[in-house]
């Protein structure tokens, strides 16, 4: 079934300032009462294409960082310690709805190669990278947008890009010669395994297998892959298998479900395949085939607001029958076009999403991911789209600041 964004419980800070009913008292800074629907009609604002809501939210990368422990450095000796810290921060953390799963950073414009089975459902994940200092803990503001460019099925890859290029001090990992792998070597992983983030490990080449079938999720695949002694566990899938010198020569995937220390990752030459193939099968048409039934968000109202103060378009978002989503564009044109979002169907926005121009360029949002009232995360959307690329800390005066340059960005 095909997953889709869940938005967090956000909070518009300056926006509170000015009521559904703007001839209401102004209300705290959180989250507000959904816009009601009052006589149909036109909508007097911009078109919004929401169709497709499958991706990440902020509610969804907290709950799913919840229980992960911070990094420590634990690796056997001089060799291992120099691989690790020399690959490590191109391992990311790749996070969905369902869970967690690891990454490899490719390329400095931040491609990113995991496995299909770790985003399978969506078009749009959320990726963490290695923070600079060992052992820092991880925050759902740490989190940035990956757009899912394309997949393959067959052999469980998929690659992914980063909608904000990272540090230029992030090294895209290199491969290395899948015709030169032997039984008995070396070989390291790098992942996060069981939440337990950039967990170094080391084993040895068990066998190389081609054309070797297994299945992931119900999910068939077949490709070249290398058998391993590695330790593996869920939360390593899609991250790097590494020779004796660093270079990746396969991308961990699954483990035997009938004996113990069977590890497989993806051979690199398959994996480079993968990449150079302009679109092995198109996101939409993975994602098509996944779902069935298959559901897009809906419009189930346009017109007026109950109060007759203005537009709105009301959306049911993931086909239960309820409003998880409504657009208001004020009369008072001296007022923001804010969209506002119910991630967890309790009736109440726990997200405010702001186009200060009022022309469907969403400039910023605010979210109530802990449903305490009170907003505590901010979104940016520089690409002017309803999702947000990246997060941060929601702090009164940061949000003042933020809110300025969006009503002025010529200032």
């Amino acid at each position: 079934m095909t997953r889709h964004i869940r938005f967090a419980c956000v909070g518009l800070a300056l926006l509170a300032l000015a009521p559904i009913s703007l001839s209401q008292a102004a209300s705290p800074p959180g989250p507000r009462a959904m816009p009601e629907a009052g006589k149909a009609g036109a909508f007097a604002g911009p078109k919004n294409d929401i169709t497709r809501w499958n991706g990440i939210s902020p509610r969804a990368v907290g709950a799913a960082l919840a229980g992960l422990r911070a990094d420590t450095e634990t690796v056997r000796g001089g060799a291992e310690s120099a691989i690790y810290r020399k690959i490590a921060p191109s391992v990311v953390l790749v996070v969905t709805d369902k869970g967690l799963g690891s990454g490899s950073l490719i390329s400095k414009e931040g491609e990113i190669l995991t496995n299909y089975h770790v985003i399978a459902g969506f078009d749009q994940v959320n990726v963490i990278l290695k923070p600079e200092k060992e052992g820092d803990k991880i925050t759902p503001a740490q989190a940035i947008a990956a757009d899912v460019i394309k997949v393959d099925p067959a052999t469980d890859m998929a690659l992914l890009k980063m909608r904000t290029a990272p540090p230029a001090n992030r090294v895209p990992v290199v491969f290395g010669d899948f015709a030169k792998i032997a039984v008995g070597d070396d070989v390291n992983a790098i992942g996060h395994p069981e939440g337990e983030v950039w967990t170094f490990t080391k084993g040895y080449v068990s066998q190389v297998r081609r054309d070797y079938k297994w299945k992931v999720d119900g999910i068939e695949h077949q490709a070249d892959v290398i058998q391993t002694q590695t330790p593996i566990n869920p939360g390593n899938s899609g991250g790097p298998l590494l020779d004796s010198k660093g270079a990746v020569i396969g991308v961990n995937s699954f483990v035997s479900t009938e004996g113990q220390n069977l590890s497989y990752a993806i051979g690199v030459n398959v994996v480079q395949a993968f990449i150079k193939n302009p679109a092995p099968v198109t996101v939409a048409a993975a994602m098509a085939e996944a779902a069935k039934p298959k559901c897009e968000a809906h419009m189930v109202f346009e017109g007026r607001t109950k109060e007759n103060d203005g537009s709105v378009r009301r959306f049911d978002l993931f086909c239960h029958g309820r409003v998880d989503l409504a657009i208001l564009l004020p009369d008072d044109t001296k007022q923001p076009m804010v969209a506002f979002v119910d991630t967890v169907g309790s009736g109440k926005p726990d997200g405010e999403i702001i186009s200060y121009h009022r022309d469907g360029h969403w400039d910023i949002s605010y979210w109530d991911t802990k449903h305490t009232g009170h907003w505590d995360t901010i979104g940016y959307h520089p690409d002017g789209k309803i999702k947000p690329t990246s997060y941060g800390p929601y702090v009164p005066e940061a949000a003042a600041a933020n809110t300025a340059n969006s009503e002025n960005p010529g200032k």
